[in-house]
């Protein structure tokens, strides 16, 4: 009988020491899951930031070659104006090719701004939500083996 008491005791005591494991590992594997997560959102985070800086680039470029267009527009109209000859239509074609220039600048810098959008490290995000839905998984199962062990 106090074999049987024994194995009884022993038995409750048991689900209690792999919770307490679990929850040790659980602990454990938690801190570095948080880390490796940590440095994969900054690492996504500055691969979309040099996107950023690539389209800020462009757009930067595109202001310069804006500025080049107005002041080569400007001084087309007063040419034109002041003396009605052909220089004119040089200062033209240069304030034509510089916007153009500036247009191409402009689109290919917002198109690089909208794939490096938004700045939110999607990979990460995606991968702890997976970790959370594995450790809602492994709580349930364990819960559930617990149940038919003791049931």
């Amino acid at each position: 009988m106090e074999c049987r008491e024994a194995k009884g005791y022993a038995m409750h005591e048991q689900p209690d020491e792999d919770l307490r494991d679990l929850l040790r590992q659980l602990r454990r594997d938690g801190r570095v899951l948080l880390q490796q997560e940590a440095e994969l959102a900054k690492a996504e985070l500055r691969d979309k930031s040099k996107g950023v800086v690539r389209s800020a680039a462009l757009f930067g470029g595109a202001a310069l070659l804006g500025l080049i267009a107005a002041g080569a527009l400007t001084a087309s109209a007063v040419l034109a104006i002041a003396l009605i000859f052909p220089p004119w239509a040089a200062a033209l074609i240069v304030a034509t090719a510089s916007a153009l220039a500036a247009m191409l600048l402009a689109l290919r810098g917002r198109q690089r701004l909208q794939t490096a959008m938004p700045l939110l490290p999607e990979r990460a995000i995606a991968s702890v939500q997976e970790d959370i839905e594995w450790v809602k998984h492994q709580t349930r199962s364990r819960r559930t083996s617990r149940g038919y062990a003791h049931g």
